[in-house]
């Protein structure tokens, strides 16, 4: 299992018929993936070739195609990402030899970033002031990038502007500032992002939409917002 955009490594190892460790192969390998944005040693993966070093059973590598930093038939590749989640499938496979072919499948899972807001609405008494917080925390093992938080301004209450857009954000701990946007659309559904406003929200606001660009590991975060009850 790995995470979604996050480097990981993998080992290759060339293998004889018989299970044993091919030292002495100096073949060229291609690599391709069911995520169309692989990445391996930071190069997309459908252009990344590697050409292998044998040891040709003796200290130093001899023999056409081989050169010095012999492989001994084991490598491994560093820097590997992939950014499409669920089960996907690497090959690697001999540009001259198609019969020299391995596969393997790799989970690929997003971070888990929680969310959660407070108050519960509650019956307030007419004109009251309540204040809003969103929140959410990423207790994973890896980092999030670039998620959407979107709330609505709650039936029958106002949404009450603020200064500024640094109003709305009420501190992420490690620092990565949110963008915000509004809209003043009032169906009951979510609207659509293209009538999402970047900006500091006006009178009028019927949606909410804070966009997180990062939430590192055991990060927490919260968005805030004010309302008047009608």
């Amino acid at each position: 299992m790995v995470y979604v955009g996050t480097s990981f490594w993998i080992t290759v190892v060339v293998q004889e018929a018989g299970g044993d460790t091919k030292e002495d192969y100096c073949g060229t390998t291609s690599f391709t993936s069911t995520d169309p944005s692989a990445k391996i040693e930071s190069t997309a993966m459908d252009s990344f070739n590697y050409t292998w070093d044998s040891n040709q059973a003796t200290a130093t590598c001899k023999g056409a195609g081989c050169v010095s930093g012999c492989d001994n038939g084991v490598k491994i590749f560093i820097n590997m990402t992939l950014n499409k989640l669920g089960l996907q499938t690497l090959v690697a496979v001999d540009t001259t030899d198609g019969s020299i072919t391995g596969v393997t499948a790799l989970q690929v899972v997003g971070a888990d970033v929680k969310l959660w807001k407070e108050p519960k609405l509650s019956i307030a008494a007419s004109s009251d002031t309540v204040r809003f917080k969103v929140c959410w925390s990423n207790y994973s093992s890896a980092s999030a990038f670039t998620f959407i938080v979107t709330d609505a301004v709650p039936v029958g209450t106002t949404f009450v502007p603020e200064a500024g857009v640094a109003g709305l954000d009420c501190g992420n701990t490690d620092g990565t500032p949110l963008n915000v946007s509004y809209s003043t659309a009032t169906s009951a559904a979510m609207p659509a992002a293209a009538s999402f406003t970047t900006g500091n929200p006006v009178a009028g606001t019927r949606w909410l939409r804070w966009s997180v660009q990062y939430a590192g590991v055991q990060t927490t975060g919260c968005a805030c917002f004010r309302v008047t009850v009608n």
